[in-house]
């Protein structure tokens, strides 16, 4: 699936507050499924690992229209992409003094 289809599926689902959203990538080819409650959790596609994935306990926003929808979806995949060398969403320089929090 491309990054357009998976956005459209899931919002065309509407999961629900309490399950866990689950988007992963590998290449350029993304994934993703809805992961009810007690059901195991794993970041393999077809028994094999991705170069990037996140799950997401956050509600999507059902009640939003698309726009809101498409900016949690786009802040989701770019979190994402932090795993496979994505831009640094830290919110301060790396060398600043400790005691910051996310």
């Amino acid at each position: 699936m491309t990054e357009e289809e998976v956005f459209d599926a899931i919002a065309a689902s509407k999961p629900g507050p309490e399950e866990i959203l689950f988007v992963g990538r590998t290449g350029k080819e993304y994934s993703w499924r809805s992961v009810p409650p007690g059901e195991p959790m794993t970041a393999q596609v077809d028994g094999a690992f991705l170069d990037a994935w996140m799950f997401s306990t956050i509600a999507w926003p059902i009640e939003g229209d698309e726009k809101v929808q498409r900016a949690f979806f786009d802040d989701l995949v770019a979190e994402m992409e932090t795993m496979d060398a994505g831009a640094d969403r830290c919110r301060w320089e790396f060398d600043d003094p400790y005691g910051f929090r996310h």
